[in-house]
């Protein structure tokens, strides 16, 4: 799914690449008619748009292949190579308290199951209870003959209340109970090593966020000084005092930082919802 997303990002900084690269041919043609430029300098600009194109194929074969391998993991497999090239995905927002502040939601799904342990617990101490209570049935049988002896009675009903108690619940009832006790003090300390850890987990996880942060906010300001260097460079080239080699290096240097902030938001997506499913373990 990330891979998917990323290639994406790639694929529409290229394409930005490339509509640069289609001004800098512009501009160089129009400098080889006022004797600023050479052929040659056409030449290199043809080769960077050859390696644009190139990156554009591999970019849209990679995807067919992580679009398909994401269709077999959700039974939509295998896809066809247009629904591989045309799938599109939902990005996620990437969300987050910035400063650190560890929560569990309340659908977590392991607290939910130490909770209804505990209400098993409760309803087994519930059926040791039971247990010693005795046992009080009502019976009523009747018999009807007119066949027998004159002295016997043509039909009689007899009717009573029974009485059970059975002691053997009491024998063992100590050790039912410290049985009892000690799977609750497990749940109890099963919940305690999933909250530290789950805590751990939390704390890594907004590190990673808060660096992505920094690191982007960087990479805004490297995006424009290269842009800055960029049109300084243009205007040299303009001017006659710089070359198209150099021109053509800094366009690819503000694609590589463009590339490269692309890289950090994804990677911060993905962190995001790595601690949102922390959260909801």
């Amino acid at each position: 799914f990330f891979g998917v997303l990323q290639l994406d990002e790639q694929r529409a900084e290229v394409q930005l690449l490339q509509e640069q690269l289609a001004l800098s041919e512009q501009s160089v043609r129009s400098w080889v008619q006022h004797g600023l430029a050479s052929e040659s300098d056409l030449d290199l600009v043809a080769v960077q748009q050859l390696e644009a194109e190139q990156q554009l194929l591999r970019i849209a074969a990679l995807r067919r292949t992580y679009a398909d391998m994401l269709g077999y993991f959700i039974g939509r497999s295998p896809l066809t190579v247009s629904e591989g090239e045309d799938l599109q995905l939902q990005r996620p927002t990437a969300e987050a308290e910035s400063r650190f502040a560890p929560r569990l939601a309340e659908t977590s799904s392991t607290l939910s199951l130490f909770s209804a342990q505990e209400s098993l617990l409760d309803v087994q101490r519930k059926s040791l209870n039971s247990r010693l209570r005795p046992t009080v049935g009502l019976f009523l049988t009747g018999a009807y003959h007119n066949r027998l002896m004159p002295i016997v009675r043509q039909s009689n009903l007899m009717a009573g209340v029974s009485v059970s108690w059975k002691f053997g619940a009491l024998y063992t009832r100590k050790n039912d109970l410290a049985l009892l006790a000690h799977r609750r003090e497990q749940i109890g300390w099963q919940r305690e090593a999933f909250l530290f850890n789950n805590g751990l987990q939390q704390r890594e996880a907004y590190g990673e966020i808060a660096s992505l942060r920094q690191q982007m906010r960087l990479d805004d300001q490297r995006v424009a000084l290269q842009e800055n260097i960029l049109e300084k460079t243009r205007l040299k080239v303009e001017k006659g005092t710089e070359t198209v080699n150099e021109l053509l290096r800094q366009t690819l240097s503000v694609s590589k930082a463009r590339q490269q902030r692309s890289a950090h938001a994804m990677l911060l997506l993905q962190a995001t919802c790595r601690l949102h499913l922390i959260q909801e373990k």
